[in-house]
């Protein structure tokens, strides 16, 4: 679920920066594509964070499990 919602924050982050910074050109509307732009590198960044954390989290009870059974 988590990554889910990060995908679609990072995908509001993306089309809040497209019209920020391509469609709008004044001072307040750069602020939002700037802020979308934040969004959305932060976004992806946990996405990918995780993401690792799951898999990681996998093979450590995969592991464990491994370990009692021998």
């Amino acid at each position: 679920k988590w990554i889910r919602n990060l995908i679609i924050l990072s995908s509001i982050g993306i089309i809040l920066a497209y019209w920020g910074l391509g469609v709008q050109s004044k001072m307040p509307f750069t602020v939002f594509g700037v802020i979308g732009v934040i969004l959305t590198v932060v976004s992806v960044i946990l996405c990918v964070v995780i993401g690792l954390g799951i898999k990681r989290g996998k093979e450590n009870v995969d592991k464990i499990i491994q370990l009692i059974k021998a």
